[in-house]
């Protein structure tokens, strides 16, 4: 069991990622004009949760209660919105903005992300919630509106 949730934990964001790269190769290669947006949302994203993490520097499960991490980790704050969460969300909004399955795949996938991380005892479920919803919102307003 400990060997399967490892690998979830550490293998869904490597293949949403990868996801990413792919799709955004494709989109390159094939001249699409929809490229430039789907770097630029999810790099507004990221780098703007990334800033409101350090400003409001909420703590970890395990600086507040009386638990271990399931996964080795010492990281001090910045525990809310998840940033893989809101990652995985993003990007599956990105892969649901050009291809509906590829979207709903990934989508689905970002929730097995955001389980591994309150699993794993790093995220509390506001963290990964918030984290989710912010992905969604901003993927709607990026790139439907």
């Amino acid at each position: 069991m400990k060997n399967t949730f490892y690998i979830l934990y550490k293998g869904i964001p490597l293949i949403i990622g990868i996801t990413y790269v792919v799709l955004c190769g494709w989109l390159l290669y094939t001249s699409d004009s929809r490229f430039m947006r789907v770097i630029i949302v999810p790099a507004v994203t990221f780098a703007g949760v990334s800033i409101f993490r350090k400003v409001y520097n909420a703590p970890r499960p395990y600086e507040v209660m009386d638990v271990k991490p399931r996964i080795p980790k010492d990281k001090k704050g910045q525990s809310f919105p998840s940033r893989h969460t809101v990652s995985a969300s993003i990007i599956g909004m990105t892969c649901l903005y050009i291809n509906t399955w590829m979207g709903a795949a990934v989508l689905a996938l970002a929730l097995v992300v955001a389980f591994t991380r309150v699993y794993a005892r790093v995220h509390f479920v506001w963290d990964v919630f918030a984290g989710y919803v912010i992905g969604i919102i901003i993927g709607i307003i990026g790139y439907w509106m």
